[in-house]
């Protein structure tokens, strides 16, 4: 079954160039909609918006993994 999914998973990244990439605003949407449910309980949510540091870290450690499954997938 993990199989099948990781397969699927590699496909639609595939089928999708590696186009994964969020905008900020969406990114802002999305993380205070959900600090909002949580707002009374911050131990299940303890996430912070990403620094430009982070993202930058982020990013690089993105753009190798994607090298990585390319180069598999030319072998």
């Amino acid at each position: 079954m993990t199989d099948e999914i990781n397969k699927l998973e590699k496909k639609f990244l595939e089928l999708i160039q590696y186009n994964v990439t969020v905008k900020s605003n969406l990114y802002a949407k999305y993380y205070f909609e959900l600090r909002a449910l949580f707002k009374d309980n911050e131990k299940e949510f303890p996430l912070t918006p990403l620094d430009k540091k982070d993202a930058e870290k982020l990013e690089l450690s993105s753009n190798a993994y994607k090298q990585k499954l390319v180069d598999v997938d030319v072998k």
